[in-house]
């Protein structure tokens, strides 16, 4: 009777309820959780349910509490503020009910950050690997505390022959800065992307092995391939420092497809190019200054 009126009120509180649980106790089917056995680690009282957890184990939330909070911090929601949004939110959806019981700790909003980081570059490896063809890198450096910052795009073509922009990583920061060891760098995100993807797999795998048509879904990491960048061009600012790590980058690439083909370094046709937004702030701006100081003095003769 007891696990009758506990498995009750658990299917009323659990879905609606931000109310922390821990997971491992508790299968998340409401169905079986009402036929679930009564563990002793929990003590049912007439005002509340306290869940007193065994040794070695934690507390964890539900997903649909950490998927909002993801939700809020992509739309660039400062985590100081999701808390609140969390109360607002309920108080609209449901006024009256007081369904919020227990908010996610500061700590934990700024920790899933991280997890926001993964999930992203996770699609990002996605969509490089369903892509129909790659057809330019584009890499741009800045600094934060005196540290140096390198940020990488991938320009692919879709399966539906459309362009798209896909940032492959938005901090890189190389060993020391110098050119060579951020033409490194940017080799080594595109490796843990084909990495990401085969965890992706992995995970699927362990979590529903009845439902083995799931991974087709998922693209092959080894598609993920530096020889795709055959007949790409590669994007860089266009100071000294950026135009070197654009040749060496070429030539690295270009060394990794030899490795991996039968053509040599010189039958390798990678293109080497200055950005033209950048060209645009530095060249374009000089030549209309210098064409307006040549029409005035033209004028005032």
């Amino acid at each position: 009777m007891e696990e009758r009126v506990l498995g009750r009120i658990l299917a009323i509180l659990w879905p609606c309820h931000l109310i922390t649980l821990p997971s491992i106790m508790f299968p998340t089917n409401v169905e079986k959780v009402q036929s679930f056995p009564l563990p002793s680690s929990i003590i049912l009282n007439t005002s509340n349910i306290l869940f007193f957890l065994p040794k070695g184990t934690h507390k964890e939330w539900l997903p649909h509490v950490d998927k909002l909070i993801l939700e809020m911090l992509t739309n660039r929601t400062p985590p100081t503020c999701i808390q609140a949004n969390l109360v607002a939110m309920a108080e609209v959806l449901c006024p009256g009910m007081n369904l919020v019981r227990e908010l996610p700790s500061l700590k934990h909003i700024k920790d899933l950050r991280t997890t926001l980081y993964t999930v992203t570059k996770t699609l990002a490896a996605y969509r490089l690997a369903d892509a129909k063809s790659w057809k330019q890198g584009h890499a741009d450096e800045t600094s934060r505390r005196q540290t140096s910052l390198l940020n990488f795009l991938m320009g692919l073509v879709t399966k539906d022959d459309k362009f798209k922009a896909v940032c492959i990583d938005l901090a890189i920061i190389a060993k020391n800065g110098s050119a060579e060891e951020q033409s490194r760098a940017v080799l080594s995100a595109l490796r843990d992307c084909k990495t990401l993807l085969e965890e992706w797999r992995t995970t699927t795998a362990d979590m529903y092995p009845e439902k083995p048509e799931l991974i087709q879904h998922i693209p092959d990491p080894s598609l993920i391939d530096i020889t795709r960048m055959m007949g790409a061009m590669i994007e860089h600012d266009s100071c000294n420092t950026a135009r070197r790590f654009g040749s060496i980058l070429c030539d690295t690439i270009k060394e990794e497809i030899a490795a991996k083909t039968n053509l040599s370094p010189q039958q390798i046709s990678i293109l080497d190019g200055d950005c033209h937004n950048h060209l645009r702030n530095v060249w374009f701006d000089h030549i209309d200054s210098d064409f307006g100081s040549l029409l005035e003095d033209h004028f005032e003769r």
